[in-house]
């Protein structure tokens, strides 16, 4: 949100303070602000001219030779605006000038001398404007300074919207002003408005609120009808303000519509009386079609709240005007809506229909029914100084629905000092409040805070928001840290939680993995373009992309999008997040959701088998070193995902429980990534493994006495797994066997046929002697025989 300072200068007396130490110290106390522009800085020397004479250049389509007057000068000028009229005052930047910073000089155009520049308003910086030259009021002096009839020069920041969402109070000028006052220690200026009782005997309007009495969709809506609306056009103080807060000015009457949102942050609506003469606020009792004033047609829900005329929707509630009512330029009168509506609603219907306007911004952070009628007598009072031939035909017309509770606050002072961690004066606090608009009573230390409505809504409502007040206004830099005194107990650790850091740090450090962050919902268009499909799984109502609403079942097609993004820049791309899961059961009811470890490695170098292996040892090491557990290996019996090989994908085994794969993806969607490379797809459920116990870690003293080492080659079948050796070897019960591991594998189906090669080393030894070589070639002996009765046979 944009905030000028011409406009807080309207509320407060900002002499003698350094604008840019201000805004530092609202960021501070009140909201971040994310930049500053200073408007105008780099313009000067512009002044007002008058063009005497118009002739067509010689050769050129829309050039045109015009004399214009300066008061102390006539001079030439060249210019290609379709608009140039004799007798026409223009804003004009002289030779020599500066417009954006760029210093105007004479230039020749068409073979003709041009002796300086008449400006459009987006030349001039004030306005997107740039279909012809800007054409002043006939009684300004020439050879002014244009500064002094548009107000160009301005200080504007930009507030952080984010920061600003649980105060809907400082959604417009005046609130930000109110904070300013309070933090400078200056006055606020009250509001010029109409005094809305000298139309109290005019007709009232026809207004009707269809509202639930619990839970209201609408919660008061206002109005008045305002004839013989003769301007048109705004003026440059308003055109300017919107422009440099973000908004075009479009016509009078919707630029003050605007103009109020942006100074009161109460949104509002003019429609055009000849087509809405009265109103009924209520839901759509069917799925509609809608035209918004934006020409689009729109799906309207059953349900959505709508504003009526007699026999048909003119508008959605809260969010967007409907293009059938609009203000035009023929617009000479209005029937003025200024309401409030239930903040869940709004947003859901803005979010429905994917419309985020400026309005539905402001009415979902719940705001305070009482500005409806404030911003109807401001809007009054200005568009009487815009337009002095208007006429309000209508009383101040009102069905208020429902108030918010009224809330007061009972605090001591000692309790406050204690909450900041330092004495204040009993003055300063009352000072700050009554600034900020609370209602303040003391009785010795003891202070009752009654909040005013626009901090009522959601904002203010215990102790511990009145200490923020008080303490940001203080300047939390005014603050000494101290050290308190606690009692300290020791923090419980989350398994979980120590797992995910670990096997992250393991990832990244050991394997060099790169982690990454991603939404919870499948990518629809990358599921589509990699051939991915997925399960049907619990949805997402009202997302940002229609689209994207199944949340993931799998991790897998998650890291298949990062390394489709990435392997076409790198010739590896291996990457891992922990994210979360979801299994819906179909029921309406119920969902499973899990904390998974996804992992994706794709390489243009390695084989799949490779990255099979290295997920295993990915796997085998989050296990090891945080469970102190093995994990076994089977092939999946049958695949249950497209993306998945039917062949090389392998359950992860742990305890007797499936635990999570390891998968080589499926070459048809492998192809549509890069059809050279090898990718493979893990998954382990981080949860699950979280909840098992550690196995106790034993430790046994090395073996002063030498140790032998041997290396046994056993042929076996080609299907036989490795756990299934160390099945026999444990059964062997050998007495000096210190430890044994795999060290090669070898296949070859041309000589093996149907059979492969391993070889195991063993190291055999004992704690109270050197080993003989008849007690080796004992526990060898009985290693070979044991093999042999399961038909393993031993190649020397």
């Amino acid at each position: 949100m944009y905030i000028s300072m011409n406009w807080i200068k309207d509320f407060v007396d900002l002499d003698g303070i350094d604008v840019e130490k201000l805004i530092y110290q609202f960021t501070m106390s009140t909201a971040e602000v994310e930049g500053i522009t200073k408007y105008g800085e780099d313009t000067s020397g512009v002044i007002v001219a008058q063009i005497l004479s118009v002739e067509n250049v010689e050769n050129s389509k829309k050039l045109h030779k015009l004399i214009v007057d300066t008061g102390k000068e006539k001079l030439q000028v060249i210019c290609g605006a379709p608009n140039v009229k004799v007798g026409a005052k223009v804003a004009f930047a002289q030779v020599g000038s500066k417009v954006g910073g760029q210093e105007i000089s004479q230039a020749m155009l068409a073979g003709q001398i041009s002796n300086g520049m008449c400006l459009s308003e987006k030349e001039l910086g004030i306005g997107d404007d740039h279909s012809g030259i800007i054409i002043l009021e006939d009684d300004v002096k020439l050879g002014e300074n244009i500064k002094n009839i548009i107000p160009i020069d301005d200080v504007v920041f930009e507030v952080d919207n984010k920061s600003l969402t649980n105060r809907p109070d400082l959604w417009g000028h005046y609130g930000i002003a109110r904070e300013i006052a309070a933090l400078t220690g200056r006055k606020l200026k009250p509001l010029e408005i109409e005094d809305l009782t000298l139309y109290r005997d005019l007709e009232a309007l026809q207004v009707g609120v269809e509202a639930d009495d619990e839970n209201p969709l609408c919660l008061r809506y206002s109005a008045m009808r305002v004839e013989n609306v003769t301007q048109k056009i705004s003026s440059w103080k308003v055109k300017v303000r919107l422009f440099y807060c973000g908004m075009r000015s479009i016509n009078l009457l919707a630029d003050m519509t605007n103009y109020i949102m942006l100074e009161l942050g109460q949104p509002m609506h003019a429609f055009d009386e000849k087509k809405v003469s009265c109103v009924n606020v209520k839901t759509l009792k069917e799925d509609t079609d809608f035209i918004t004033l934006d020409s689009q047609t729109r799906k309207l829900d059953k349900g959505t709240l709508m504003i009526w005329n007699e026999k048909e929707p003119v508008g959605i509630a809260g969010v967007m005007g409907g293009l059938a009512s609009e203000i035009t330029n023929d617009t000479t009168s209005l029937f003025l809506e200024s309401a409030n509506f239930d903040a869940v609603a709004i947003r859901k219907t803005a979010s429905k229909l994917d419309l985020r306007t400026d309005a539905a911004a402001r009415y979902e952070k719940t705001l305070d029914p009482e500005l409806t009628e404030l911003a109807i007598a401001r809007f009054i009072k200005i568009l009487k100084e815009e337009d002095k031939d208007i006429c309000v035909t209508s009383s101040f017309t009102d069905v208020y629905i429902k108030k918010y509770d009224h809330i007061t606050i009972h605090i001591d002072k000692d309790y406050i000092d204690r909450s900041i961690g330092k004495e204040l004066s009993m003055e300063e606090i009352i000072t700050t409040l009554t600034n900020l608009e609370y209602k303040i009573s003391v009785d010795g230390k003891n202070i009752v805070i009654e909040v005013p409505t626009f901090r009522a809504t959601k904002d203010v409502s215990q102790r511990a928001d009145i200490i923020e007040e008080i303490a940001r206004i203080h300047g939390y830099d005014n603050i000494e840290p101290k050290t308190n005194l606690w009692k300290i107990a020791p923090v419980q650790k989350d398994a979980t939680r120590e797992l995910e850091y670990s096997l992250k740090e393991l990832l990244a450090s050991k394997y060099g993995m790169s982690e990454v962050h991603s939404y919870v919902w499948y990518n629809t268009e990358l599921n589509n373009e990699l051939g991915i499909e997925v399960r049907d799984n619990l949805k997402i109502v009202n997302g940002i992309v229609r689209l994207d609403n199944i949340l993931r079942h799998e991790m897998a097609p998650t890291m298949l999008y990062a390394i489709h993004k990435n392997l076409k820049y790198m010739p590896e791309c291996k990457v891992f997040e922990v994210g979360r899961t979801f299994d819906y059961h179909f029921d309406g009811k119920e969902a499973d959701e899990y904390k998974v470890l996804g992992i994706g490695l794709s390489s243009l170098n390695q084989s799949d088998k490779e990255l099979v292996y290295e997920a295993k040892s990915m796997i085998d090491s989050i296990v090891k070193m945080n469970k102190n557990m093995s994990v076994t290996y089977q092939n999946m019996e049958q695949v249950t995902e497209n993306f998945m090989h039917p062949i090389n994908s392998f359950e992860i085994i742990l305890n007797d429980e499936i635990f999570g794969y390891i998968s080589v993806v499926h070459p048809k969607v492998k192809d549509r990534i890069n059809p050279k490379a090898s990718i493979v797809v893990a998954e382990l459920k981080v949860d699950k493994l979280g909840e098992m116990l550690k196995n106790e870690i034993h430790y046994q003293e090395i073996t002063k006495y030498q140790t032998v080492n041997f290396d046994l080659s056993l042929v076996i079948d080609k299907d036989m797994r490795y756990e299934n050796i160390e099945k026999i070897v444990k059964e062997s019960n050998l007495k000096y066997l210190l430890e044994y591991h795999l060290i090669d594998i070898y296949e070859n189906e041309e000589k093996l046929k149907g059979k492969k090669n391993i070889t195991v080393r063993f190291k055999l030894g004992s704690y109270d002697k050197t080993l003989t070589k008849e007690e080796i070639d004992g526990d060898r002996e009985t290693l070979i025989q044991n093999f042999a009765v399961h038909s393993i046979s031993i190649t020397m």
